[in-house]
């Protein structure tokens, strides 16, 4: 594993912890995060929702992690920018 995505880890286990969720990166609980299909810039990345949250927390603040694969170990903003821009369009009700 990089080392760059242990610091993701790290964080969405932070995060977890933080608003009280249970599992981790590894055991979740979790299920495919549905929406990503409608973001083309992910191409074969991997969403996952965190489940082991509380309801109101899973309504309101889904905790969504997300990795793409097959792009080397370049930055991607190409891919990442519009990406995580249709993400927080998802999560806009006003959208």
């Amino acid at each position: 594993m990089s080392s760059l995505l242990s610091q993701d880890i790290a964080a969405l286990e932070l995060s977890l912890a933080t608003n009280g969720c249970k599992g981790d990166y590894v055991n979740g609980p979790k299920q495919p995060w549905a929406p990503a299909e409608e973001i083309p810039e992910l191409m074969g990345g991997i969403c996952q929702q965190y489940t082991g949250c509380s309801a109101e927390m899973n309504a309101k603040y889904p905790l969504v992690f997300c990795t793409t694969g097959n792009y080397g170990h370049a930055d991607q903003p190409n891919h990442a920018i519009p990406a995580f821009t249709r993400f927080m369009d998802l999560l806009d009700p006003a959208k």
